[in-house]
């Protein structure tokens, strides 16, 4: 992985700094988060539980949890949801939906946000939000120029 604060010579703008070894992004890809054969997709007794996260999500958390924590500036990463978090593709919408859910309340719990900000790039998996963006980019192109 690229070390973005030593490419940029170290040099950070805003209040907020890293420390010089500090985690900066983390990267995460191909989730598909819903998909029942996922382990980060809570099964129990064959059924989804969709109620609360998975073991393995929140160990995954904690470990993301761990090494931001070493971290020694002040600014918290930027998390790079990088494609297929989701799985549209070969579950319903609302699994997967509600195992997103899960995933954010443990990232995001109030007061305890592990990350600054997070980006998310769909994948093949996720077209369904390709798709959205698309449409409402397309719309609000219409409405810009009306005929």
């Amino acid at each position: 992985m690229l070390n973005f604060h030593k490419i940029l010579g170290g040099r950070i703008t805003g209040k907020e700094q890293y420390g010089k070894h500090d985690v900066c992004y983390v990267c995460i890809s191909d989730m598909h988060l819903g998909e029942e054969d996922s382990l980060l997709t809570n099964i129990e007794g064959g059924n989804l539980e969709s109620s609360k996260p998975s073991e393995v999500m929140v160990k995954l958390v904690d470990c993301l949890k761990e090494i931001i924590d070493e971290n020694e500036g002040s600014k918290k990463p930027t998390l790079i949801l990088n494609g297929d978090i989701l799985e549209l593709a070969l579950t319903k919408t609302n699994i997967a939906a509600m195992t997103f859910d899960r995933f954010l309340e443990l990232i995001i719990k109030e007061g305890e946000e592990l990350f600054d900000r997070i980006i998310y790039l769909p994948g093949n998996h996720d077209h369904h939000i390709w798709e959205l963006a698309r449409e409402n980019q397309y719309l609000k192109y219409i409405n810009r120029h009306p005929s």
